[in-house]
């Protein structure tokens, strides 16, 4: 059962972009499209991936046409000393396929990358051995194409081991102009994560490049302090002279990008206030102030005397980035540093805050999501968001890698030796876990846990949403989780908008949710899923916009792994009249 990444947010921009996956604008430090999922403040230098970061919805002019676009993941990030790095990654390149199979995402499959993904990073959570992922790149010119195998884990040094390590490869550079930024740039350049500069609105207002046949990459670090506020420099030669952007992003700020070089001059500045979408013409005296605020900051409070990392905070470090952070505890995560809490809805502030009895329930039940799966054989029927079309799978992780999931029936029917190919192309068959729930971990806001209602056999917590920006009102949104106090499990979550909301001018939305539904077979295990619901639905002008999702797992078996111990065989219990 895969529950759409973003989906909340996705439901949000249906009229204007249909479905395509769109990342909060105001929440770069929470991107979901993200392969690597090691973060800054890794405890262990055993848990590694991949190391690179894409994007999905780039057209791939060699195989679109007009009236059928293909898009390709395209990376947009490598972190050094990873698998991406040891294999020569470079950002702006294009995925055309993983392990054999095509990487492209077409309206009739708009998923692929992401399925191909997750099961890859399942393997890799599952550390059993080491994993390696074969992909098929194209270079930025879009003439050549070479294989590249990644293997998890690397060679050391880790990233994310103590104490830093210089990227293994990387020819060190030398800056040539003189200035107080010059060491700052220095050591972001031998040390920072290679990236691709995607903002185009900022490119074009610095005069930087945007074509793709030529993108502009460079080499960035990110620190967020203990007000939360986000501190960006990103640092290119690609032109030739050294550049430097500074960006502080926070909710008093709002974001303000300063063109710079190591001479440390504010050559041009962007500003975008908070809950705005586009930029403002910046005031020069205020600027002038923010400027010199951001430059002692990289000069003084980020300190590059630490064995940990290259640069952190001083006297204390909160570190973030493009990668999220992780669940490493099996507790809920709270939001990344750096995303500013939403408002609160007057109905959600009346609610009770959770005791720490009541939390460490709510926190044991939802570390149970998507555990023990590799022991349960289900059959799951569901239909997508895009199409109409319903699938009937069994999946049965006693058998093979490659065997484990079969298509049973296609709109009703036995597959069709070209639909059983194109299931199949699309990564479709290979299982999917809920995990850790991808659409709430980044959505949802942890530290603030209230009670909504105390049953005599449940317990219903609600939780808000994480502020995005002006077009996702975050109060408008309930979230609900109820969990059954003796199993100590989730029974059912519940998202949905508490009331119509306008975005966009002329764009109301109408209805926007989530449901999953939990059933636990054998009180000795976890809960498992049974049902899934997510969907939205908006008007523009008299047009009405939805799209839905739903999936169903039934006929449960509790089955021993192809690659596990045996374990005891339970099967599902009737369903009561």
């Amino acid at each position: 059962m895969i529950i759409p990444r973003y989906f909340l947010l996705v439901c949000l921009t249906l009229p204007a972009s249909g479905l395509a996956a769109a990342a909060p604008v105001m929440n770069p430090g929470n991107d979901d499209d993200v392969v690597a999922m090691t973060p800054f403040d890794v405890t262990d230098s055993a848990l590694e991936d991949f190391g690179l970061q894409v994007r999905r919805g780039v057209r791939d002019p060699a195989r679109s046409t007009l009236l059928w676009p293909v898009r390709v993941p395209q990376i947009i990030a490598v972190l050094p000393n990873t698998a991406a790095a040891r294999a020569g990654l470079r950002p702006g390149e294009l995925i055309i396929r993983a392990d054999g199979k095509s990487a492209s995402s077409t309206l009739l499959s708009p998923n692929t990358f992401r399925k191909l993904q997750d099961r890859k990073l399942n393997a890799v959570a599952a550390a059993s051995k080491p994993v390696t992922w074969t992909l098929e790149i194209q270079a930025i010119d879009g003439k050549t194409t070479r294989t590249v195998p990644l293997t998890v884990p690397t060679p050391a040094p880790h990233w994310g081991e103590a104490p830093w390590t210089a990227p293994v490869g990387r020819i060190p550079v030398t800056v040539p102009e003189e200035g107080p930024l010059a060491d700052r740039a220095k050591l972001v350049l031998n040390n920072g994560i290679w990236v691709l500069f995607n903002n185009t609105v900022i490119a074009k207002e610095f005069g930087w490049p945007i074509a793709a046949a030529r993108p502009l990459r460079g080499f960035q670090w990110t620190i967020v302090d203990t007000e939360d506020r986000r501190h960006r420099i990103f640092v290119t030669q690609q032109q030739g002279p050294t550049e430097i952007l500074l960006e502080i992003w926070s909710r008093e700020t709002g974001q303000i990008d300063f063109l710079t070089s190591p001479a440390g001059a504010m050559e041009k500045v962007y500003t975008r206030p908070y809950g705005r979408s586009s930029g403002t013409a910046p005031n020069r005296e205020e600027s002038r102030a923010r400027f010199e605020k951001e430059m002692a900051f990289w000069l003084n409070e980020a300190t590059d005397r630490s064995d940990r990392w290259p640069l952190e905070l001083k006297g204390g470090t909160i570190i973030g980035s493009t990668i999220p952070l992780p669940n490493t505890s099996g507790a809920p995560r709270s939001a990344a540093k750096g995303t500013p809490p939403g408002p609160r809805a007057p109905q959600f502030l009346q609610l009770p805050k959770a005791t720490e009895t009541q939390r460490a329930l709510f926190e044991e039940a939802f570390a149970k999501i998507g555990a023990d799966e590799e022991n349960w054989a289900y059959t799951e029927t569901s239909r997508g968001l895009d199409d109409n079309h319903q699938t009937v799978v069994r999946v049965d992780p006693s058998k093979p890698e490659g065997q484990r999931v079969t298509l049973l029936k296609y709109d009703g029917k036995p597959p069709t030796p070209a639909q059983l190919k194109t299931w199949r192309d699309q990564g479709r068959d290979s299982s999917a876990t809920l995990g850790d729930l991808p659409p709430l971990t980044s959505v949802i806001d942890f530290t603030d846990l209230r009670v909504s209602a105390d049953e005599t056999a449940a317990m219903a917590f609600e939780l808000p949403i994480v502020a995005g920006n002006a077009n996702f009102p975050s109060d408008k949104f309930q979230a609900l989780f109820r969990v059954n106090k003796t199993r100590r499990a989730l029974e059912d979550i519940t998202v949905k908008l508490r009331e119509a909301i306008k975005v966009v001018g002329v764009v109301k939305i109408t209805d926007a949710g989530l449901e999953a539904h939990f059933r636990t077979f054998d009180p000795a295990y976890p809960p498992q899923p049974v049902s899934l619901k997510a969907g939205g639905a908006a008007r523009l002008l008299l047009i009405k916009i939805s799209r839905s999702f739903e999936a169903t797992r039934t006929d449960y078996v509790r089955v021993t792994p192809s690659d596990a111990a045996p374990v005891p065989a339970t099967s599902e219990p009737a369903p009561a009249k």
